[in-house]
């Protein structure tokens, strides 16, 4: 992994520079909001710790690797105004190369750190107002350049007699930020935890232009928000126009991976033309929830095409908010950056285990005529405690319709043919009991078109509560009017998926 990581830096300093400034908020970048931490600008006595500032995060905010930190600020949330000084203080910044860190040392987690203020640099001193982004001194000329892989840490410990002491701002989700503090008060901390402190990071550096024609990114074939269940599948798909046979790198930064979503094992392609390799692909998990982030992994090498494809099957049975999916690939043809940024398309993984019907769709609903029908087959064993029913379905008149779900025991209406009423139907209904509102009076409450949604179905789906879903499902849908046509276009159940 080291040499990947040697090939990455070099292929970019073959890129050409174009400077630009980017500036990096650790939490929101609001002065007066965030909770209050003492540590460690609150310590009369000294106090030592180690900030961690994920990679992952700096690539989505758009900081190049390259970039240079010119600027490093922090939040004082307590007082009002006044001068820290540390009799003696030491400050490091560097390439985190531990990881978990080692709760045991300090530089050792700092890969050749560079040194912003020394112990026998004198007081470490500047001044400070409440409530406002306060710059530390030292790091500008300190010429910190960010390797783009690892991990950035800022090591800082301080004397006792230390005065101007204050609080400081820190993320209302501390671990989400993917910060990790290791506290002590003397050089041999042994515990760890998540005291975020906000903080404002400027780095000077090649601008990473995203959504670029040469490198696209799509999450089953879209590139906006998914809304998913267990047991569908995740297809990732990316193209770039990189030349066959052209090294560059890829690192694919989603907000949560492992443990619930695992990527199966794939190849490491070492890309170097002149060993005759293609491609490289590093995979990088992020960390902007509150679950830690997992170390660099290989995924897979592009095709001779430019392209890749990985399908990721989602487990049932979990369900975490939003996850943004981008890819950085690394290309040294690329000008002026070197840098090839896909768009970020995102999905929410929703509790549940979806079951779609294997039946050729779409399938036409005959006017007037007789029902047509889809079934689903569900495994047995799995005690049913909430049900939804997902129809995928379009129609110029909602109101002629009937439809009814059956599991060989028990049917229920879903919908009833009404008042007539030529709101049209289009898209994916949602028949919940967790709806505030029924189908039928949304269609008399909407213009032209009833707006695809969760609604109430016309019976209670608790009629299925404490039964096996196993089996067969069926869904009828009868047209009883004449006029008006549509056709059913897909039909699944989520099976214990309350929200």
């Amino acid at each position: 992994m080291q040499f990947v990581k040697a090939l990455l830096v070099s292929a970019l300093c073959l890129a050409a520079t174009s400077l630009a400034q980017v500036t990096y908020y650790h939490g929101d970048p609001n002065p007066v909001t965030g909770g209050s931490n003492t540590i460690p600008w609150s310590q009369p006595n000294g106090y030592t710790t180690l900030h961690v500032y994920k990679a992952a995060q700096l690539l989505a905010a758009g900081v190049s690797p390259g970039a240079v930190l010119t600027d490093f600020a922090i939040n004082p949330s307590s007082g009002t105004m006044g001068t820290y000084n540390a009799p003696m203080a030491r400050m490091l910044i560097g390439h985190v190369i531990a990881d978990p860190l080692l709760p045991t040392t300090w530089e050792a987690n700092l890969d050749t750190p560079t040194v912003v203020h020394d112990l026998t640099s004198g007081p470490y001193t500047f001044p400070w107002t409440i409530s406002t982004w306060v710059s530390l001194p030292g790091f500008l000329a300190a010429g910190f350049a960010w390797d783009g892989v690892r991990d950035i840490g800022v090591y800082f410990t301080s004397s006792a007699g230390t005065s101007g002491t204050f609080s400081s701002r820190q993320p209302g989700l501390n671990a989400r930020f993917g910060v990790t503090v290791h506290n002590a008060t003397n050089s041999t901390p042994t515990t760890t935890g998540f005291f975020a402190m906000k903080a404002r990071m400027v780095f000077t550096g090649t601008p990473i232009q995203t959504n670029s024609p040469e490198a696209t990114m799509t999450a089953n074939g879209s590139g906006a928000a998914l809304y998913l269940y267990g047991n569908e599948t995740l297809d990732l798909s990316i193209t770039s126009t990189t030349a066959a046979g052209q090294p560059f790198f890829l690192a694919y930064s989603p907000t949560r991976l492992g443990g619930s979503l695992s990527i199966p094992p794939q190849a490491l392609d070492i890309g170097s033309p002149f060993l005759g390799f293609a491609d490289t692909f590093l995979l990088i998990p992020g960390g902007t929830t509150s679950l830690v982030a997992g170390p660099i992994l290989p995924l897979a090498a592009l095709d001779g095409l430019g392209n890749f494809s990985l399908p990721l099957p989602l487990p049932c049975g979990v369900s975490f908010p939003r996850l943004f999916l981008q890819s950085v690939l690394i290309d040294p043809t690329a000008l002026p950056t070197g840098l090839r940024v896909t768009g970020s398309p995102s999905f929410d993984l929703k509790p549940g285990c979806r079951f779609a019907s294997a039946d050729l769709f779409p399938i036409a609903i005959p006017d007037a005529g007789a029902a047509i029908t889809s079934t689903v087959t569900v495994p047995f064993g799995t005690p049913i405690s909430d049900l939804d029913v997902l129809v995928d379905i379009t129609h110029l008149n909602h109101s002629d319709l009937t439809i009814t779900l059956d599991n060989g025991t028990t049917t229920i209406n879903l919908m009833l043919a009404g008042p007539v009423d030529a709101t049209d139907l289009g898209g994916r209904y949602q028949f919940s009991d967790e709806s505030p509102l029924d189908i039928q009076t949304a269609g008399l409450q909407s213009g032209t078109l009833i707006v695809p949604g969760r609604y109430l179905a016309e019976a209670s789906l608790t009629a299925f509560d404490g039964l096996d879903a196993g089996g067969t499902w069926t869904l009828s849908v009868t047209d009883t009017v004449t006029a008006s046509t549509g056709s059913l276009t897909g039909f699944s159940l989520v099976v214990n998926g309350t929200e």
